[in-house]
């Protein structure tokens, strides 16, 4: 049995994506699919978290122009840089104790750091 590719869907997500400011031009933007984010399967768009936000005009001329890596490349943007930071900063935000978990392993490696950078200073 072929084995199914579940994409995220996430409607809370997509609100979240909606006006957010184009990464075009800045103005009030809905939210795009990045049809290359992940291998094409029939009749399945991408998972939501791979959206970005675009003005109407923007995302109407994207899909007009027909080759998404070219008109991104065009654009001088990396949409899915934007897409993987903007959904991993929403799921932080859906679960605060990830973020106190990072930031006490954060400050545990400042103080490793710190102590080991005061040995050093105190052998020289």
């Amino acid at each position: 049995m072929p084995k199914s590719h579940s994409r995220v869907r996430d409607e809370a997500y997509l609100k979240t994506v909606r006006g957010e400011p184009c990464l075009v031009c800045g103005k009030e933007g809905e939210a795009h699919h990045i049809t290359t984010a992940e291998p094409k399967a029939m009749a399945m768009k991408v998972g939501d978290n791979w959206t970005v936000p675009l003005c109407h005009p923007h995302h109407m001329q994207l899909h007009a122009h027909g080759n998404e890596i070219e008109w991104w490349a065009l654009q001088g943007v990396e949409p899915t840089d934007w897409a993987i930071t903007n959904y991993a900063n929403y799921q932080l935000a859906k679960n605060p104790e990830i973020v106190e978990h990072f930031e006490n392993v954060n400050a545990k490696l400042n103080k490793v750091v710190a102590d080991s950078r005061k040995e050093i200073d105190d052998e020289w």
